[in-house]
């Protein structure tokens, strides 16, 4: 017989006591460190496209773990490898095409939680494990990703790995992150190993943090649509007491070897390089393990070789069977005896480093072949000829004598007679009749035409649509939104300060232009027309001048000549005054001088230059140092410039000619004199009206130490950088007053076309604002009732786009407004009557989907711009910005300000967004165009902030505190922007590296490589090119070489928090005396914004206080121990003068207005409106010269900054984000180059910012059953208007629906016929479309899906109507309500640990949610098996209907590899096989070989296991599972909300929920204007049941209510009556919601009072 499993030996106690200690320590870290985890989206929010590790362990638990799999769990005798490979394959294919870069690492100490030693009963579970992990290994292996396996990260290897990775010479690859799971699966019964199991994860997790690598979390991460969310934990530093794992890793290694088998693996003579010589391995060491084998173990072993050989002509739909049911002691020999040892054996085989096969293996059909073969089939006609060949070579081969024939077999598989009895849990189910369900009926003359092509069988009756409560079964026409209490605001005298803070793109004030209604320009014309007709020359010839004219010209002329005289006297006498002033001083007092508004005329203009210039060369001749390099670099410079800014103005008299070419000469850029100087031949001498300083004798220059020491193109490239010309290709054009580049005269061209939808791409500062602002101007001057509609993605930039549109902009309309704001807190004007509406893609989104503005508003729309495009793949919101370009009447604008690389591929073919962008315009009959423009304005120079020179209390060093940062990646992104500096730099790094070999680069000398621009100066189209070229040529092996080439100091480690808190006064001391402000300094953490601020604030009060206790102090120090530092100079007594006006509305003691009249300033999405406004304004006006801010600056906001600077590390710190955040810093027409410094962040992070590119964009499928919903009230409600149903038809004939989503046009129109049948069963629409019953709660509520319909689903079943009855309803209420919105996940880790329980007792918070109601958990279950059928069906009909187009579900989805089979094996247990095959239509049948099919327990399981070809997501898909499996998922709910209903202790929720300070201020106003609208809508209905159906829709259209305004605009609704008619259940229903939301209300109010 089979050996017996050994049984698992015990350790001491003493031991395990150390153990258990070891376990409470780690367990104890990782709690606290999980309350802080942030809830994210890997990829679009975090890593981009940059490189995170996968941790091969947790890969392979997340898929031995899969509850479908069959993997020998139960009572099952299965071992299927394809459907695990499936899974994997199917894991890492889902981060792939969201692109995922990735690696795949295994560390040692994590092997025990995947194989699980331990496993109660028997050691069958631990052997497939540990079986299937090596063959999921081998398959990684040929997999095209990269696979790493190291001891720990103490292993040298892996150091070795990282520090390759990491050094600054070498490619950049440190992983972002590692994605790992913290905890592990436990199956029944509980297990004492699994809290060994998870030590060892969270031990692992803890070396990594430390190692300084944050963690993903694996289990519990959702795909949705194009993201990746789950918790990431950010790193820190260890605690200081740590521990080792040792101990524990060493129980589990002895428990391991105590459940293996002795085996030797001494048999193995040579590598194991083809599949018949493993077969031949394992069955040798089977032998040799059990010694002589008795019959059965000899049929068992042959079988198993059958098995595999016959698997090859198998095809994956013949693998699909029902298991057979074998009795108790055929499966105990299997699982108990034979399994075990073979599993095992295999394994170690494979795992062989000789070993370079695997196997592929399916115990379900070695257990069919046994069944087979025990009926008596001769083996002979059961298995085919070649199977037999080949199992006869491997049975020989090994030695194991003469293979087993019929007779014997028959024999010795007598047990393994099929039996009758209970059901495996992998039993496969009945697939069931696809047409056997018959969809409810539906007719509406729209959808009928769209839907035409879906064939489903339709009932002849119809369901009842009367609900068991608040039933409202006629028709009910949603046409009011419910947020209508807010009164109309107008914007006061604070508008127009703040639009006069405002500049434009050269930095100078917005200039307003007044235009005319076009009836009024129509008058004029008319007269004017007539006019000229009557006095028209009739010959045609020009009209000479009359004697006014002439006399009008001459009195001009004389006036400016008696304005040049009189400004050539002023001039003289300022000479005459200041003649006796050494240069220095002349030179700070013409610098002053220099603003006077006279200056701007044409002839003093140009006379200051050359007396500026004059100053300049005589400061330099009495400078102590004025042979020294760095002065010379200072004053050439100057001077150059001047020359520039003489050159641009006007042709010189031939006098002023020979002083620019002296200087020239002087300098060493003679040869540029004719390039630069263009000289013109007045009618008089013009000479200077001063002496200017003689820089040549004799044709000599008479101070040769100021001539430069390099070629000129060199010197050019090293200092004069930021000074070059910035024009592309400008030309001046008719429709603006400025010289536009070609890019922005291509946008102008698109815009004049009003049929022309188009995307402009540039980077911030390159001057896209203006196309915009064009648009909108085109619109008022080409009607009086068009309307453009700008969207903004922040109400921040929705209050900056007005106040530009106000400067800009005036038109008197007899009817409404020139522009309306319209966002969820407030309108300004009414939307609906202006030509400009700003506001938000929420709104819009509403607004386009009111039926009462369909026909009347909507018609009007000319042109929408959206801002900020790439937040459609970014924010929460992304699905509504998707439906805005659905549903848009008009053409679309999309502005982006990042780099091209969102909207353009590696290879430089257009990315699907862009094609998705031009489907769409091609749908509605538009065209579409792509114009982008890769280049900034003004470069950004940045610089790394050291603390390690600071940290001991040394002096301020000043410059030397930060260094440079460019350097470290194999290759340069394409929107790395190189200074003319890097490229010199550059240039010669790679010289240095080829210097055996120079000729190979001498085309890129900059010496020879400029030739082709002559003699003038180097512009920054010249440089860009440069770049282009350099870039090519840096291939990998270059880079790195060139790289270490570079002097780049070893950077200390930035740091603890509390140290980077000391420090930031000296940062800005520093930033002060760079002359860098003013500054942004950016944290994307609230709470720590304001910590900074305060941190400011108190170090300048304590030096306030300092200085004043040294003022009362009696012993004066002499003046001779006063030294003059940075102390003796700043004065932060002193608030910065020019602004106060604003400052009497809010409280002076604040802390944030005392920061503020010190220049200091916070600004976050959680600050009062009014505070924001004003601190933008004096920001602008530069009486704020640090505004601490998170993200909310980032987005296109005016607020220009010299500096803008990183302070702290953050998960929300993507590439994207520092693009967007650095990119505020250059304000184009103050500031030629900006500043980046980074405080406070590891080296490598900062190198991953600046040198990562972007990550793709994202997107999400937007036909929801909600957005179905509102287009069938959309139709019904405007009565078909045109624009509704073009928006309808132009959705379904787009060949994808979103760039987002892979679903084609077919799929989706089943998918809307089933959206539809599910609106019907739940009585949300009637036959027609016309909704009816409490839809307007769930189109109101359209952001929340699936909670909008579960909400509905309660209350049209009378929850609310049982909850009203009960003690404390409204707690009861809150806490029903507290299950569907707002819903925040604890990190498992926290789930039911000691610390949650100490928590519980140190707190008033219950901080988990407990249980949903089983009420209204039987009702949601119930409703979820209705949708999960619902979607069934739609699945199988679509599968039905297309079976042809969808062919064979046989290929893998990452390697593509196939199982089709073989058609040339005629055996009779193959033949067996085909016929029995049971192949589900909507399951994968890779999924459907463990034993299932198409029948599913989860909308979420349909989703994911659906074969390929079918485009499922669950969250496309109403699925109330979430709801009812509160603590049976991965995650339990927070109970933040029930909390503060309870206590309204807002720090409470911070240190026990674990809700951050800075975003507890949002969660609240979600759920609170939840509340509202659940209010406001039972407040419609009751109106409406009382008034009965007939009661007129009011043509409005208000959203949203922000709390923190109402006080004073809206209504608390405390005054609505009871109607008549309205039942007393009724009432009690609303009075409760009413209750709760007022008290809830209270406590909301009184924290943010």
């Amino acid at each position: 017989m089979l050996r017996a499993s050994p049984k698992p030996r015990y350790l001491p106690s003493s031991h395990h006591h150390h153990v258990s200690q070891t376990l409470k320590k780690i367990n104890a870290w990782y709690v606290e460190t999980a309350k802080g985890a942030r809830w994210m989206d890997l990829i679009g929010d975090y890593a981009g496209d940059e490189l995170f590790i996968v941790d091969g362990e947790s890969l392979l638990q997340l898929v031995l773990d899969d509850p479908l799999l069959d993997i020998g769990r139960g009572n099952g005798c299965g071992l299927q490898i394809i459907h695990a490979v499936y899974l994997l394959e199917t894991f890492l294919s889902k981060l792939i095409t969201r692109n995922a870069n990735i690696e795949i690492v295994f560390f040692q100490p994590t092997l025990y939680a995947t194989t699980r030693p331990g496993t109660p009963g028997t050691t069958s579970t631990y052997a497939a494990r540990v079986l299937a992990r090596q063959l999921l290994l081998k398959h990684l292996e040929r997999l095209s990703l990269p696979v790493y396996h190291f001891d720990s990260l103490t292993d040298v290897a892996w150091i070795d790995h990282e520090a390759e990775s990491n050094e600054l010479a070498l490619n950049f690859s440190k992983p972002m992150f590692v994605l790992i799971a913290d905890t592990v699966k436990s199956t029944p019964p509980p297990d004492a190993s699994i809290d060994d199991w998870v030590g060892s994860q969270r031990g692992l997790i803890f070396d990594i943090i430390s190692f300084g690598l944050p963690v993903a979390l694996m289990n519990g991460l959702e795909f949705r649509d194009s993201k990746v969310m789950t918790f990431v934990l950010e790193r820190q530093r260890p605690p200081s007491a740590a521990w080792s794992i040792e101990p524990l890793l060493s129980r589990l290694s002895d428990l391991a070897a105590s459940l293996r088998a002795p085996l030797t693996s001494s048999f193995v003579q040579q590598p194991l390089s083809s599949r018949t010589e493993l077969l031949v391995a394992i069955v040798r060491a089977f032998i040799q393990s059990q010694g002589e084998l008795s019959s059965l173990q000899r049929a068992l072993l042959y079988v198993f070789v059958l098995h595999i050989f016959t698997l090859d002509t198998l095809s994956l739909n013949g693998r699909i069977q029902k298991p057979p049911h074998f009795s108790s002691s055929a499966r105990s020999i299997l699982r108990d005896g034979f399994y075990p040892a073979l599993y095992l054996i295999t394994a170690d085989l494979i795992s062989s480093e000789d070993a370079s096969v695997s196997l592929d293996m399916d115990m379900n059909t070695f257990c069919a072949l046994l069944a087979y073969l025990r009926t008596g089939v001769a083996v002979e006609e059961a298995i085919s000829h070649s199977v037999l060949s080949e199992a006869f070579k491997v049975w020989t081969s090994a030695g194991a004598g003469v293979a087993p024939q019929t007779e014997e077999l028959l024999d010795a598989l007598a047990i393994f007679q099929a039996v009758a009895g209970e059901p495996s849990e992998h039993d496969i189910d009945s697939v069931e009749d696809p047409n056997s369900a018959a969809l409810l009926p539906f007719s509406n003359s729209v959808f009928d035409d769209v839907l035409s092509s879906v064939n489903v069988a339709t009932s002849a009756t119809d369901i009842d649509p009367t609900m068991p409560y608040l039933d409202f079964s006629h028709i009910f026409t949603d046409s009011q939104h419910w947020h209508n209490q807010n009164k109309l605001i107008t914007l006061g005298d604070t508008g127009s300060k703040n639009c006069q803070t405002l500049t434009g793109a050269l930095g100078q004030g917005l200039r307003q232009i007044t235009i005319t209604t076009v009836a009024t320009r129509k008058d004029k014309s008319e007269k004017k027309k007539t006019t000229v007709q009557q006095h028209a020359n009739k010959k045609g010839k020009p009209k000479p001048l009359t004697k006014t004219e002439r006399m009008k010209l001459e009195i001009a002329e004389a006036k400016a000549n008696e304005q040049d005289n009189s400004s050539r006297a002023w001039f003289q006498k300022y000479l005459k005054d200041h003649k006796d002033d050494d240069s220095a001083a002349k030179l700070a007092s013409f610098d002053g001088l220099q603003r006077s508004s006279r200056f701007a005329e044409p002839w003093l203009g140009v006379e200051g230059r050359f007396y500026e210039m004059h100053l300049k060369i005589c400061a330099w001749i009495d400078h102590p140092e004025r042979d020294a390099a760095s002065t010379r670099d200072d004053f050439t410079v100057s001077i150059m410039r001047i020359i520039g800014k003489i050159a641009d103005s006007c042709p010189l008299s031939p006098e002023r000619a020979a002083v620019v070419s002296d200087v020239l000469t002087v300098l060493g850029f003679a040869a540029y004199t004719t390039q630069i100087v263009s000289v013109a031949q007045p009618t008089s001498p013009s000479p200077l009206v001063f002496k200017f300083v003689k820089v040549m004798k004799s044709s000599r220059p008479l101070y040769a130490w100021m001539r430069i020491t390099e070629h000129p193109v060199r010197w050019q490239l090293r200092v004069y950088g930021p000074y070059m010309d910035r024009s592309m290709d400008g030309a001046w054009d008719a429709r603006v007053d400025f010289k536009p580049d070609g890019w922005q005269r291509k946008a102008l061209d698109c815009i004049d076309d009003p049929k022309h939808s188009v995307l402009v791409v540039a980077p911030t500062s390159a001057g896209k604002t203006f196309v915009s602002f064009y648009a909108m101007e085109k619109v008022l001057r080409d009607s009086d009732d068009g309307i453009i509609v700008y969207i903004a993605p922040t109400k921040a930039l929705v209050n900056q786009i007005v106040a530009e549109i106000y400067a800009r902009f005036s038109k008197k309309l007899d009817k409404g407004t020139l522009w309306s704001i319209h966002t969820r807190d407030y309108r300004v004007n009414d939307p609906q009557n202006c030509q400009i509406l700003v506001t938000v893609p929420e709104v819009l989104a509403i607004m386009l989907l009111s039926p009462p503005l369909a026909s009347k508003w909507t018609p009007r729309m000319k042109r929408i711009i959206l801002d900020e495009i790439h937040t459609i793949g970014q924010q929460d919101g992304g699905a509504v910005w998707e439906q805005i370009l659905l549903l848009a009447p008009c053409p679309i604008m999309y502005v982006l300000s990042t780099s091209p690389n969102w909207i353009i591929c590696d290879c430089g073919s257009p990315d699907r967004f862009n094609d998705w962008l031009a489907s769409l315009a091609k749908a509605h009959g538009w065209k579409h165009s792509f114009i982008q423009h890769k280049h900034r304005y003004s470069h950004l120079r940045k610089f790394y902030y050291r603390l390690d020179d600071l940290k001991n209390g040394a002096v301020f060093p000043g410059l030397q505190a930060s260094q440079t940062t460019e350097a470290g990646r194999k290759t340069l992104p394409d929107d790395l922007a190189l200074e003319p500096a890097d490229t010199l730099s550059l240039f010669d790094a790679i010289a240095k590296q080829r210097a055996s070999a120079p000729e190979l680069i001498a085309h890129l000398d900059p010496t020879t490589f400029f030739d082709s621009v002559g003699c003038r100066l180097l512009r920054q189209s010249d440089i860009l090119r440069y770049e282009g070229e350099l870039k090519q040529v840096l291939s990998a092996d270059t880079m790195n070489d060139a790289m270490a080439s570079l002097d780049i100091d070893e950077i200390a480690d930035p740091g603890s928090k509390d140290i980077q808190a000391g420090f930031y006064l000296w940062l800005s001391i520093f930033i002060s005396a760079s002359s860098w402000y003013p500054a942004i300094f950016f944290n994307f953490d609230r709470s720590s914004c304001e910590a900074i601020a305060q941190n400011l604030l108190r170090s300048l009060e304590e030096e306030r206080a300092t200085r004043a206790r040294k003022k009362d102090s009696d012993d004066q120090p002499d003046d001779a121990s006063e030294r003059r530092t940075w102390e003796s100079t700043f004065d932060p007594d002193a608030p910065l003068p020019d602004f106060s006006e604003e400052l009497w509305k809010f409280d002076k003691n604040s802390w944030l207005i005392r920061a503020l009249r010190r220049g200091i300033a916070v600004h976050h999405a959680g600050m009062n409106k009014r505070y924001r406004s004003l601190i933008e304004s004096l920001f602008r006006r530069g009486i704020v010269r640090i505004m601490i801010s998170t993200g909310t600056l980032a987005l296109g906001i005016n607020a220009p900054a010299k500096t803008s600077v990183f302070c702290g590390d953050s998960p929300f710190l993507t590439a994207l984000m520092y693009r967007q955040c650095a990119g505020r810093a250059g304000r184009r027409g103050y500031d030629l180059l900006g500043n980046v410094i980074f405080y406070g962040l590891p080296i490598d992070r900062v190198q991953r910012l600046v040198l990562s590119k972007l990550p793709s964009l994202g997107g999400t499928f937007p036909l929801t059953a909600t957005l179905t919903l509102r287009l069938l009230n959309l139709l019904h409600g405007s009565n078909n208007a045109p624009y509704a149903v073009n928006a309808i038809q132009n959705i379904m004939q787009l060949p994808q629906i979103s760039f987002g989503s892979s679903m084609g046009r077919s799929q989706l129109q089943q998918h809307l016929r089933f959206n539809i049948e599910y609106l019907r069963r739940a009585r949300l629409v009637d036959q027609s479309g016309a909704p009816i019953n409490l839809s307007a709660i769930c189109a109101h509520l359209y952001y929340t899906e699936p909670s909008n319909f579960a909400l509905v689903t309660l209350l049209h079943r009378g929850i609310l109507h049982r909850i009203s009855e009960e003690v404390e309803p409204e707690r009861e209420f809150i806490c029903l309500m507290s299950h569907l919105f707002g819903r925040r996940y604890l990190p498992s880790a926290l789930s039911g640990s000691e610390e949650l329980i100490q928590l519980k007792k140190a707190y008033p918070s219950m901080i988990e949610l407990p249980p949903l109601r089983e009420d209204a958990r039987s009702l949601l279950i119930a409703h979820d098996e209705e949708i999960r059928h619902i979607f069934r069906n739609y699945a199988m009909t679509y599968v039905v209907q297309y079976a042809d187009e969808l062919g064979s579900d046989h290929t893998l989805p990452l390697s593509r590899k196939q199982y089709p089979g073989s058609s040339a094996d005629t055996s009779s247990f193959v033949a067996t096989l085909r016929q029995t095959a049971r192949c589900p239509l909507i399951r994968s049948h890779f999924v459907a070989n463990s034993g299932h099919g198409d029948t599913f327990e989860t909308i979420e399981e349909l989703a994911r296991t659906a074969r390929s070809g079918l485009h499922l997501s669950e969250y496309a898909i109403p699925n109330m599972r979430p709801y009812t499996t509160q603590g049976e998922g991965e995650h339990t709910l927070n109970a933040y909300l029930l909390d503060f209903y309870t206590h309204g202790q807002g720090p409470t929720l911070a240190v026990a929920n674990g809700i951050r300070k800075g975003e507890l201020w949002f969660l609240l106003q979600d759920f609170m204007l939840t509340l509202l609208t659940v209010k406001a809508s039972l407040e419609q209905y009751l109106t409406r049941i009382a008034m009965g159906s007939d009661m007129e829709s009011e043509d409005v259209m208000a959203v949203g209510a922000d709390l923190a305004e109402m006080d004073n605009d809206s209504e608390d609704g405390d005054g609505f009556v009871r109607p008549p008619a309205v039942s007393d259940e009724d009432w009690r229903v609303y009075v409760v919601v009413k209750n709760a939301t007022a008290q809830f209300d209270e406590k909301y109010r009184k924290i943010w009072a």
